[in-house]
């Protein structure tokens, strides 16, 4: 006998639409550099010290990006959140002739130190640095790269926060969120159906979440369920309106019970759906 797995799936319809789903599923860490380096630009490189004059005002261009994604991570409930921009930059000994140091902290409202060893430097398309984002969530600690001082749920929200900054300069698409709400609570999870929402106004999204406080700010909501016979598996999603909603949120809230239903009403209500 087929055997349904509880899952449910919201995805907006028209451009704009944040969603949910409730189920287990792949988790996607965060912070993680990986994969290889691009590879090296063949160009010459110009004599010693042009390639600076160019790289150190590079180097202040990310304050702004970091106001905003801290001011976002205040949304969501993270104000004590800080960051800074991290650049590195390696030797080569056909590379770019640059003076710079090989690693320096920029914060949002400082310019680079203009400090450093003369020097060859590693370069690409991209140019010669190697920019990471540093953070602390903690007051009193200070700025690590993310993937050394993030839990999951700090993790997810940096990811929102991020995503949502870059998405409103970016040309309207489709974003795709697979658990971003990893680790979070129930607490937090209103905002952050209240960040996919402002990232909806832009893009259309489209969400997989555990939390019914995310599902309820989806425009459309759509089950998912898992079932499989004998040799065979497979997948149906269905979209649920009105009282099959209600129902399904309230699934999500630990069972279909009157006081669920409820407390479901209520979270479907306050996220004006």
């Amino acid at each position: 006998m087929p055997a349904a797995g509880g899952a449910a799936a919201a995805a907006p319809g028209a451009p704009g639409g944040a969603a949910a789903r409730r189920c287990a599923a792949r988790t996607t860490v965060a912070g993680e550099r990986g994969g290889a380096p691009p590879p090296r630009a063949a160009a010459a490189p110009p004599a010693p010290g042009g390639g600076a004059a160019r790289a150190r005002p590079a180097r202040g261009a990310p304050g702004r990006l970091i106001a905003e994604v801290a001011a976002e991570l205040a949304r969501l409930e993270m104000p004590g959140a800080s960051l800074v921009a991290g650049f590195a930059c390696e030797d080569a000994p056909d590379g770019l002739a640059v003076t710079l140091p090989d690693y320096e902290v920029v914060a949002p409202d400082a310019a680079s130190s203009g400090g450093g060893e003369p020097g060859r430097r590693a370069f690409t398309e991209s140019g010669v640095d190697q920019m990471e984002l540093l953070a602390a969530f903690n007051p009193g600690s200070p700025p690590r790269p993310l993937r050394s001082v993030a839990s999951g749920g700090e993790t997810s929200r940096f990811l929102l926060a991020l995503t949502t900054v870059l998405g409103a300069a970016a040309e309207p698409r489709l974003v795709v969120l697979d658990e971003v709400d990893e680790g979070v609570g129930g607490r937090a999870g209103s905002v952050v159906g209240e960040a996919l929402r402002r990232l909806a106004e832009r893009h259309q999204v489209l969400c997989v979440t555990h939390l019914p406080q995310v599902a309820a700010y989806g425009a459309r909501h759509f089950v998912v369920t898992k079932a499989s016979e004998d040799d065979r598996t497979w997948s149906d999603i269905e979209e649920v309106e009105g009282e099959a909603r209600l129902r399904e949120v309230a699934l999500m809230l630990g069972g279909d019970t009157p006081a669920n239903r409820a407390a479901a009403a209520d979270l479907l209500q306050s996220a004006g759906e």
